[in-house]
């Protein structure tokens, strides 16, 4: 089985609505998420809180809340609007999760946000909120634009 497979994402974003093909993997799958808008410095996901994902208590795992921080970031400063370069790759350099409040609704929102950086490293910060727009997280990350294919894997 593939570690990763590339699959159309439909967005929303300034340039209109449409379709990107990003890299997806099974535990981006067992998340549930859904691109609800991306655009220059900014993303907006919305997560479906299935069974697998909640902890002993029924509410959202620190885990799942943890991981949503870490994808809406670094998604949040992937984005290009040249189709030849988007969406860029990138890894988690570091990263902070402030819990607020338990997440027991069936959804869960995360906006990130680049706030700064530069050619190769940027910063962002996401807010995770429930259905009723409660706070339930908020975190921040660095991250590092990585290259694509065969030429990354070489050095």
């Amino acid at each position: 089985m593939p570690y990763a497979a590339l699959v159309e994402v439909p967005i929303r974003c300034s340039l209109g609505a449409g379709t990107v093909t990003v890299v997806k993997s099974p535990f981006v799958n067992l998340l549930g998420l859904t691109v609800v808008n991306w655009d220059f410095l900014q993303v907006s996901l919305e997560m479906a809180v299935s069974p697998e994902v909640r902890g002993g208590t029924g509410a959202l795992h620190g885990g799942a809340i943890a991981a949503l921080v870490d994808i809406a970031g670094a998604m949040a400063g992937s984005y290009s609007p040249a189709p030849d370069h988007w969406p860029h790759n990138v890894v988690s350099l570091s990263m902070n999760v402030n819990f607020v409040r338990p997440a027991f609704d069936d959804v869960i929102f995360a906006r990130g946000r680049k706030v700064g950086g530069g050619r190769t490293i940027f910063m962002s910060t996401v807010e995770i909120t429930d259905a009723q727009s409660r706070l339930v997280a908020t975190g921040q990350g660095t991250f590092k634009f990585v290259l694509r294919g065969a030429s990354a894997r070489k050095g």
